[in-house]
């Protein structure tokens, strides 16, 4: 198992999720490495400024595949949350220093083609990846994997984008464990 720690910086796109949990400056990543088109199970820390005092775990699953759209799902005391690229990216190896603005877009889910899900999420341009907070369209994306379902978004200003989920694997079913689902 490979033990990774980042600057809060590393993962500031993540502590749009974390604003309820006072200010963290650590996270804490351990995780392995997935191969090509799998999942990649990490968990982290969240420590609150100044301290050791650990405020949150989050349980987190990225896809590997640095060539193909990056999908980032992680939990909190049950509660999904999730991240999408706009463009290839993994989200275990790319991950942004830091960014200067974020805004709200529109995206809309679909999955085998029929819209699912519509809401405001958070678009951070400088690393073309929209992130939310919210339950109900992570909820969308989880049960898209296990399902196995073909997964798409499009937002306010770009065309459809079609995500390729991994199938279901070991480490995938570690996030599930670990999040109680």
């Amino acid at each position: 198992m490979k033990t990774i720690c980042f600057p809060a910086t590393k993962y500031l796109f993540l502590l749009l999720i974390l604003f309820l949990f006072s200010n963290p400056t650590l996270l804490y990543a351990q995780g392995s490495q997935g191969g090509e088109n799998s999942w990649d199970y990490i968990t982290v820390k969240v420590r609150k400024a100044g301290t050791n005092n650990i405020i949150a775990t989050h349980a987190v699953v990225v896809t590997t595949n640095a060539e193909q759209i990056g999908v980032y799902i992680g939990c909190v005391k049950g509660r999904l949350y999730s991240k999408l690229s706009l463009n290839p990216i993994s989200f275990r190896q790319n991950i942004p220093e830091r960014t200067k603005r974020s805004r709200l877009m529109t995206v809309k889910l679909f999955r085998d083609d029929a819209m699912v899900d519509q809401r405001q999420w958070y678009y951070l341009p400088e690393f073309k990846i929209i992130a939310t907070r919210d339950h109900a369209p992570s909820a969308k994306i989880f049960n898209a994997v296990v399902s196995g379902k073909s997964l798409s978004f499009k937002t306010t200003s770009h065309d459809v984008v079609t995500v390729e989920l991994p199938p279901i694997d070991p480490e995938f079913h570690r996030f599930v464990e670990k999040c109680g689902l």
